[in-house]
């Protein structure tokens, strides 16, 4: 189950750092800081050093920055902007100032001081929190725009090989016999699109159609949906009722 779960993890990991959006706002902040030089690296620091050094600050936050997104989407919604960049931006400046203080060491110590720990402490808040509303702006206008121009059942020939749909900030993944495929929608549209279709939401991210469902299995505390594709879908305790009630007892008791 640890495995499963850890497989997920680095799935939703790379959908998410493969987004244009994501992409093309990491290229903008490392291009941004290597030809401006904030901090006073553009004073102390050649070309070739600013590069490594920005780079390296700039991939390693983005990935970090994913990491702590995915841990806290379960925790609060893309629907709380506010309270999820605070959130975001507090985590960052715990985990990843210490590791901006090290790549400052390793890469620029011999040409200026660190700089102090407590300036790296905010710089990181305020950029995490920033680079957050960026994406979010940017996530819902195109997720607008996505909502008027998708025709049909989510974009696949027969709708009952929709297995399961999973939310993913502004995008959707959908599960079909065939592999993953991802859609810029929104959560609630996207259910809304397989009406007359038997299926339930087993999570307020996921919603599985009833004949992918093989079994609800508990395994450390938490629920998951097996689907016929061999994947897992987490299930809240609060919608055991309905699942039950969707699928049945047997599924609940496999």
């Amino acid at each position: 189950m640890f495995l499963a779960g850890f497989q997920s993890f680095l799935k939703e990991f790379w959908f998410s750092a493969t987004t244009p959006i994501f992409l093309t706002a990491v290229g903008l902040v490392a291009c941004i800081t290597i030809v401006t030089g904030p901090l006073g690296t553009y004073e102390s620091l050649p070309l070739t050093v600013r590069i490594v050094y920005w780079t390296a600050i700039t991939l390693s936050g983005a990935a970090v920055f994913i990491a702590v997104d995915l841990s806290v989407r379960p925790m609060v919604d893309d629907d709380q902007p506010v309270l999820r960049a605070v959130i975001i931006g507090a985590i960052m400046s715990i985990f990843y100032s210490p590791i901006t203080m090290v790549l400052c060491r390793l890469i620029t110590i011999d040409y200026r001081e660190p700089t102090a720990p407590d300036e790296v402490v905010l710089i990181v808040f305020v950029s995490a929190t920033a680079f957050y509303g960026f994406r979010h702006i940017f996530r819902t206008k195109d997720g607008a725009a996505a909502d008027t121009s998708t025709e049909g059942r989510l974009g696949v020939d027969n709708p009952l090989d929709v297995l399961a749909i999973s939310a993913d900030d502004h995008y959707i993944r959908i599960q079909t016999p065939k592999g993953e495929r991802r859609l810029l929608m929104r959560f609630s549209d996207a259910v809304e699109r397989m009406e007359g279709y038997t299926g339930v939401i087993v999570h307020r991210s996921h919603w599985v159609a009833a004949h992918a469902v093989l079994s609800v299995q508990k395994n450390g505390g938490r629920f998951f949906a097996l689907l016929s594709n061999g994947n897992e879908v987490p299930v809240s305790r609060g919608r055991l009722t309905e699942v039950e009630q969707v699928l049945g007892p047997s599924v609940l008791a496999a």
